[in-house]
């Protein structure tokens, strides 16, 4: 507040920090961009998690994808997730967003955000991290992620909204990992 106040905002506390590629500007302690050169490119990472930005550029960048930003939010004190994908959604370069979020602290500001994301492509993003390994791989037992993924595809076939994806995906995955820590 303190710092709002007079003009300012503030990325974190717990932060890993930003970058913006396109400029040159790193105000990050990652050491990725070191091993790893960086590129200008359409995509942008924005995360709560230093580590869900640092994976995804390494890889983006070993196939030859440029990234221009890349933002580890960290406890989102001040700036949020959903403002930052909502910035970062206005650069008309942007053709894609990669997204990691452990809480939604403003959903009315990441339902704009989303407006830029197509169910479809939520849906193609959400696939591969709730599978295990090779995506021809289903686990024996379905676990709470795969189900709620399941039912966040549904949603995203039947509905065609991000936002409708995105609630019924989470409220999924809550009610049924509450429901596997009751029975297990």
């Amino acid at each position: 507040a303190h710092a709002r106040s007079r003009g300012m905002r503030v990325l974190g506390p717990n932060s890993q920090g930003l970058a913006n590629f396109a400029t040159g500007a790193i105000a990050n302690f990652a050491t990725i961009f070191g091993e790893v050169a960086p590129q200008d490119g359409p995509v942008a990472i924005v995360s709560q998690s230093g580590a869900a930005t640092a994976v995804p550029y390494a890889l983006l960048r070993e196939q030859g994808i440029g990234v221009r930003y890349v933002v580890a939010t960290g406890n989102d004190a001040d700036l949020t997730v959903a403002e930052l994908a909502g910035a970062v959604a206005h650069d008309p370069a942007i053709r894609l967003i990669l997204l990691y979020l452990e809480a939604v602290k403003d959903p009315p500001m990441l339902a704009r955000a989303l407006r830029y994301v197509p169910a479809a492509m939520l849906t193609a993003l959400i696939v591969p991290m709730v599978l295990p390994g090779s995506p021809t791989v289903v686990p024996e037992v379905p676990t709470p992620k795969l189900l709620a993924a399941l039912v966040a595809g549904g949603v995203a076939w039947f509905t065609h909204s991000t936002l409708k994806t995105l609630v019924a995906g989470m409220i999924a995955l809550w009610l049924l990992q509450a429901l596997a820590a009751r029975i297990g």
